[in-house]
């Protein structure tokens, strides 16, 4: 009869900052600042089915109509209907879920 292997349990946080030097704290905090989710998770290279460069001037694909503002000029960071800059996961969804052209912070004038 074999015997079930113990069950290990591990917090994410301490094993990274033993490992990276306090990096996981910082990430942790930065993410708890913008309103995003941190996640730790190792990735292997068999499940990445493909890459996507994003860059300043050029998306990897085309993203929905829901997304941009009508007739900004500009790299496509300045037409997306929020400030990826400030804009927390809440402040983002509020604007994509308002009807029509969502006007950014950042247009006040």
């Amino acid at each position: 009869m074999k015997l079930a292997a113990p069950e290990l349990k591990v917090e994410p946080a301490l094993t990274l900052n033993a490992r990276i030097g306090g990096a996981a704290d910082s990430a942790a905090r930065k993410s708890a600042e913008s309103s995003e989710v941190l996640c730790f998770a190792r990735v292997f290279s068999g499940s990445i089915e493909s890459d996507y460069t994003w860059t300043r001037k050029r998306l990897p694909f085309k993203l929905p109509a829901r997304f941009w503002r009508a007739h900004v000029p500009g790299p496509w960071l300045f037409k997306l209907r929020w400030n990826p800059t400030t804009d927390s996961f809440a402040q983002t969804l509020a604007k994509l879920r308002a009807p029509g052209g969502c006007v950014r912070d950042d247009d006040a004038t």
